[in-house]
């Protein structure tokens, strides 16, 4: 009885099929049906629009955004070959949703073979998303896939790569996007002052904890935020380094009588120190082995090898916070009590100088020669090799103690 009920629904069903092709209307082709899974059987079918007429129109490809400044982008897509082709129509949106209902149309285009389109009176340094559609002779539109690229010179400004940066009195580490958007963040630290993206993909973090000595930590996160790792019980780490051989290198500056420098492994045990050290604030493992450590209490940077000594420095500076070395042998220095970062030769001898600076508490030399530093305006700087500045970044920050480009 239930066999014979099926195949009677099943001819009603391939009928009406058969009746809304010949009416014109969006109709369901039958692929496939049984009638052994419940009253209506197993059935699958595809979805028609009859009220298309021609060929239906190639998907169109988004190839490239271009040429950005600040108030304009420059959109290319590839030609698209359908014969019934009628137009392009690209939108844009500043969210990654863009489409016919949710943006706004950039531009009509009714030659095949014009592929680009100059955006011009944009907001500067936003994010843009496009998608362009095509639509045949019968009005019928599919779309491409979608691009995005921020206004302003954002290859110049920000490379390729996000930031991290330490929000210490905010007691958080966050990562912005090339638009400032935040991308990840670590909230409810204590007293936060460096932090480093390691090639796993998690964050190595210093709570310096200025309010107890003794209580700071070096704590490894994941990209949910936990913690997967840690030494305790330090006083006001300001630095750590994860080094090539697994092991971490960790500057602590309040060690009671005087601060040091600490390499310990996977199981926290230290495997190398330099002590007796005058509020250190930073240490970088160098290409040769030595050390590289800013002595904020002393006022110089030093280079010390293996066995702790002194090989390289530059004297007289006063409050020195950041240090870091270059593939030509030169020493960027953030010297916080002078309001400027300079560029020292192996002589020490300064050869380049950025002024004018709110006590820079950090710096970071990028592969485009540029620098990266925090200062006292609550604010992250990217300065060019001509001394210009070509980006910065506030978004709220409660003094930045340090800043990484990702």
């Amino acid at each position: 009885m239930n066999k014979m009920l099926n195949s009677r629904l099943m001819v009603v069903l391939l009928a009406a099929v058969i009746a809304g092709t010949v009416c014109g209307c969006t109709t369901r082709e039958l692929l496939f049906g049984t009638a052994g899974t419940g009253l209506l059987g197993t059935i699958l079918y595809r979805e028609h629009d009859n009220r298309s007429v021609g060929s239906h129109p190639d998907m169109p490809e988004m190839l490239s955004i271009t040429s950005p400044t600040s108030s304009s982008l420059q959109i290319r897509w590839k030609e698209n070959k359908n014969p019934d082709f009628s137009s392009y129509k690209l939108y844009r949106h500043s969210t990654s949703g863009v489409s016919t209902t949710v943006g706004t149309l950039a531009t009509t285009i009714t030659d095949r073979s014009q592929t680009l389109f100059l955006d011009e009176n944009l907001t500067a340094y936003t994010t843009y998303y496009y998608v362009l559609y095509v639509r045949n002779v019968a009005g019928t539109m599919i779309a491409s896939n979608i691009i995005s690229h921020v206004s302003g010179d954002v290859d110049n400004r920000l490379g390729s790569g996000n930031t991290l940066i330490t929000d210490s009195r905010g007691g958080r580490v966050l990562e912005i996007s090339s638009s400032g958007t935040t991308i990840w963040e670590v909230t409810g630290l204590d007293g936060p002052y460096a932090a480093r993206r390691l090639k796993n993909g998690n964050t190595l973090v210093c709570e310096a904890d200025y309010y107890d000595t003794g209580t700071g930590s070096v704590k490894e996160f994941d990209s949910d935020k936990g913690v997967v790792w840690q030494v305790a019980g330090l006083a006001k780490p300001t630095s750590a380094v994860r080094l090539e051989n697994g092991n971490t290198l960790i500057t602590v500056s309040d060690e009671i009588p005087d601060g040091k420098v600490i390499e310990v492994d996977s199981d926290g045990t230290i495997v190398w120190s330099k002590t007796g050290l005058d509020e250190p604030m930073e240490a970088v493992r160098l290409d040769n082995g030595n050390t590289l450590v800013t002595l904020y209490g002393s006022g110089k940077v030093v280079e010390l090898n293996s066995l702790g000594q002194t090989v390289w420095s530059k004297v007289g500076l006063s409050s020195p916070t950041d240090a870091r070395r270059t593939s030509s042998d030169t020493t960027w220095i953030a010297a916080g009590g002078e309001g400027r970062v300079i560029e020292v030769n192996s002589n020490g001898d300064i050869i380049k100088e950025i002024t004018g600076i709110v006590f820079p508490r950090s710096i970071e030399v990028l592969d485009t020669g540029n620098v990266l530093f925090s200062d006292g305006r609550n604010t992250v700087w990217e300065y060019d090799t001509a001394g210009e500045a070509t980006w910065w970044y506030s978004g709220s920050l409660d003094v930045p103690t340090d800043s990484d480009r990702l």
